[in-house]
């Protein structure tokens, strides 16, 4: 597997006054190879991934779906464990890629998005339904 650096910037942090909801803005260099870091983020339904699930959160529940609506996406529903006095919380989100060819300097580039499961219109699979659990 290739190599990969990370410089990590300052978090910004904003809130909308009005409605309350707060979005964070983080911003990295990462200095690998485009297909390099688009198998670190799609991938995450490995063994290694799994397992540190497993180390992290215990037995809270982890489940993938690949190729929704026979599209190069994924949706996934898990539940991580947070920090004393919080309750453990359930992520469900919907994500994709798409190569979008060559860059001025031969490489390639791809476009990696994310929603959370409300967000997506498309099809949504029940986490009781067929997938990869851990």
């Amino acid at each position: 597997m290739p190599s990969c650096t990370l410089t990590s910037y300052p978090m910004i942090v904003a809130s909308l006054l009005a409605t309350g909801v707060v979005y964070g803005i983080s911003e990295s260099m990462i200095s690998t190879s485009a297909e390099h870091m688009l198998s670190m983020l799609v991938e995450i339904g490995t063994y290694e991934a799994a397992s540190d699930h497993k180390k992290k959160n215990g037995d809270l529940p982890r489940q993938l779906w690949n190729g929704i609506d026979g599209t190069r996406s994924q949706q996934y529903t898990t539940v991580k464990h947070l920090p004393s006095p919080y309750a453990a919380r359930i992520f469900s989100g919907w994500r994709c890629w798409k190569n979008e060819g060559e860059e001025g300097g031969g490489g390639l580039r791809y476009v990696f998005a994310f929603v959370p499961i409300g967000n997506y219109s498309g099809s949504i699979e029940s986490p009781h339904s067929k997938g990869v659990s851990t």
